[in-house]
């Protein structure tokens, strides 16, 4: 807010559009909360983004599947997608890469998903969970990714912002990003497999649970 005599301010300069200088001070409040009120005021929107990242939804196939919204890609030709059902009751469904001893391939492919309509000004958090029947090694790796610009064609873009998984292998573990900032109106999410080995146990790489959400930055309360 504004600032007048006699609070001012000698040493500031207020810009107008960061380049014309004004005849007056301008005064802020930081506000930081040590303790958050999570249960009144979660630290992200409960509103999912993500389209079907549960993913309950779409056809089931064992080998060339995808779940619904989640477009397939590969950057090694021998990578196999599947989209499955599983536990005793065969009612929940993942996405899952599949290679090495399973058929003999080396494998580097996974997922990709572009969510539109987001916003420059606000901050998102990408989440899920991931579980691989291998840990993390130089030869087995799970990746998940986010393209602040939105991008769904080249998974290997640079842009591509990648984290390896995971620490544990038969167990699904948890994923959550840093805070994102969409470059304009988009960002893309990325879940991906990859082995090097041919002659391997089978390697397999699986997707569950992915959410993108808005993170709140409001006061608490709404005050």
């Amino acid at each position: 807010y504004r600032k007048y005599a006699p609070d001012t301010y000698e040493a500031g300069t207020a810009y107008k559009f960061g380049t014309e200088a004004m005849s007056f001070d301008l005064d802020l409040q930081i506000l930081e909360y040590e303790h958050g009120d999570f249960a009144r005021h979660p630290p992200t929107d409960p509103t999912h983004l993500l389209v079907n990242g549960n993913m309950e939804t779409g056809e089931l196939a064992e080998q060339k599947g995808a779940p619904e919204t989640w477009k397939p890609f590969a950057t090694d030709p021998g990578t196999t997608h599947a989209y499955l059902a599983e536990g005793a009751n065969q009612t929940n469904r993942i996405a899952r890469v599949i290679g090495g001893g399973f058929n003999n391939q080396t494998v580097d492919g996974g997922f990709v998903q572009r969510v539109p309509n987001l916003s420059p000004l606000h901050t998102y958090q990408l989440t899920g969970t991931v579980r691989s029947s291998w840990a993390l090694d130089q030869e087995h790796q799970c990746f998940v990714g986010f393209d602040r610009t939105g991008q769904e064609a080249d998974p290997r873009a640079a842009s591509i912002e990648w984290t390896a998984l995971p620490k544990l292998h038969g167990h699904f573990v948890s994923y959550a990003s840093e805070p994102i900032r969409p470059a304009t109106n988009a960002i893309s999410v990325w879940l991906r497999g990859r082995t090097t080995l041919k002659v391997d146990y089978p390697f397999k790489a699986d997707f569950d649970d992915f959410t993108l959400r808005r993170v709140r930055t409001e006061p608490p309360g709404g005050e």
